[in-house]
């Protein structure tokens, strides 16, 4: 995000192209993947579709997504797929969390195992750097980035909210210490950013 509000520890906690023009689309409720969230999936679907339609106006070229599914016999019989497939051929640049059930083997949810898309694993942002243990693993992965106990923006009354330990209690009540492959996508997307800026004519995988 732009900027940060002033916080008893006094960190800059800006991200990572804090320049950057967002344009936000709610998928999730409150709940926010952490009980079973009814609609979420049409939600994304309406989403893609809408930036489809619209994007001359918005102008959208890179779409960051903190979801997945896991349970994917065919990937051709997913409608959600299908949309971000489209999507991809338009132009867009989808940057997909891995997911969080690891640490076994081939655990990366859809549509991130596609092979269009930027699947972003966690990893530590600390000594010793490695994996974070609840990471997804898998070929589909196609780098890391730090996911664990990262600051961001609260979101009071959500069921993370309520659910999160992490927090150090100076950075209350604006800020919030969240883990997750959620945490670590978006550090990927701000680079990818910053690389459009540098490089407007760049293109996906």
């Amino acid at each position: 995000a732009a900027g940060h509000l002033p916080t008893g520890s006094g960190a800059d906690y800006s991200g990572v192209a804090p320049g950057v023009q967002l344009v936000g689309m709610k998928v999730a409720s409150a709940a926010q993947g952490v009980v079973y969230d009814f609609g979420w999936e049409a939600n994304a679907m309406a989403a893609i579709e809408y930036l489809m339609e619209h994007n001359k106006e918005l102008g959208v070229s890179i779409v960051q997504n903190s979801w997945g599914i896991f349970e994917v016999d065919d990937p051709d019989s997913e409608p959600i797929i299908q949309m971000v497939r489209a999507a991809v051929s338009k132009g867009f640049i989808f940057v997909f969390s891995a997911g969080n059930s690891g640490p076994g083997p081939n655990t990366v949810g859809w549509p991130g195992a596609m092979g269009n898309v930027i699947t972003v694993g966690s990893t530590l942002k600390t000594a010793p750097f490695g994996m974070s243990s609840f990471s997804s693993r898998g070929p589909q992965i196609d780098l890391t980035a730090p996911g664990s106990d990262i600051i961001a923006a609260r979101s009071k009354v959500s069921v993370i909210d309520f659910v999160n330990t992490a927090t150090p209690l100076q950075d209350l009540p604006f800020y919030m210490a969240i883990s997750g492959t959620s945490m670590s996508s978006p550090h990927v997307s701000g680079v990818v950013a910053l690389l459009k800026q540098a490089y407007p004519k760049l293109t996906g995988p």
